[in-house]
């Protein structure tokens, strides 16, 4: 009887015309397939911002909110800018950049941000006076929120502050 490629072979001899070799080399790589077939539209995007500020150089006293006012935001925005305020409408956790632009007659000028009327921890912009000439800072942060909440700048000088520009930038991203 004979047996091919150890095939039934009652004695499971291998011919030793048939011993395989050694691997050769890795061939070149074949052309590239067909381009598949185009998914399913994805969900709409429902990002939103919104960016309020001050209109106008202004008096703020101390521990007192500077003025802001909607100066533009995303269609739909859920966001309501008011008694310079802006209300966050849901739980979540929004990206916050707040600005000043001004200066106080001696000392520091102190721009905080404050959720639902209390100071947020370590929120300051600092700034050493610099003889009644503007000096401006930004802060960019993460504000998670359990549920709805505001969002205000207060002068937190030890004086009055002349504010020529303030603002608040937020956007949902969760």
């Amino acid at each position: 009887m004979c047996c091919f490629f150890n095939n039934n072979c009652p004695r499971r001899a291998i011919s030793p015309r048939f011993i395989v070799g050694p691997m050769g080399p890795r061939g070149p790589i074949g052309p590239q397939g067909p381009v598949g077939p185009q998914g399913p539209q994805g969900a709409p995007a429902s990002f939103n911002s919104v960016y309020a500020g001050t209109n106008a150089t202004t008096t703020v006293a101390t521990n007192s909110a500077i003025p802001l006012s909607l100066i533009t935001s995303t269609p739909n925005n859920p966001f309501v800018v008011a008694n310079n305020t802006i209300t966050l409408p849901t739980a979540g956790t929004y990206l916050v950049s707040f600005f000043s632009n001004g200066y106080v007659a001696t000392g520091i000028f102190d721009t905080t941000l404050y959720l639902n009327g209390t100071a947020l921890p370590n929120e300051t912009i600092s700034q050493a006076n610099t003889g009644g000439e503007n000096i401006a800072g930004s802060k960019t942060i993460l504000v998670n929120t359990s549920a709805p909440a505001t969002l205000s700048l207060y002068n937190t000088s030890a004086d009055t502050a002349t504010i020529s520009s303030a603002s608040i930038t937020v956007s949902k991203i969760a």
